[in-house]
């Protein structure tokens, strides 16, 4: 899902907001926030990574 959420984003764009259903009991679905940032993987090693989290982490 997340990768057709970022097909369809603008260009530049570092920060995405990505919601979905998950079924974790095959009872009840919950939907689901996650924020998905494009950037270096650390400051010592610059390849890019995407890091998808929680909007309340950072």
């Amino acid at each position: 899902m997340l990768r057709f959420a970022v097909r369809g984003s603008r260009a530049g764009v570092d920060r995405l907001a990505v919601a979905l259903y998950v079924r974790n009991d095959n009872r009840h679905t919950r939907l689901v926030k996650l924020i998905a940032t494009c950037g270096a993987l650390d400051m010592d090693d610059p390849q890019p990574a995407i890091t998808v989290m929680l909007p309340e982490e950072s």
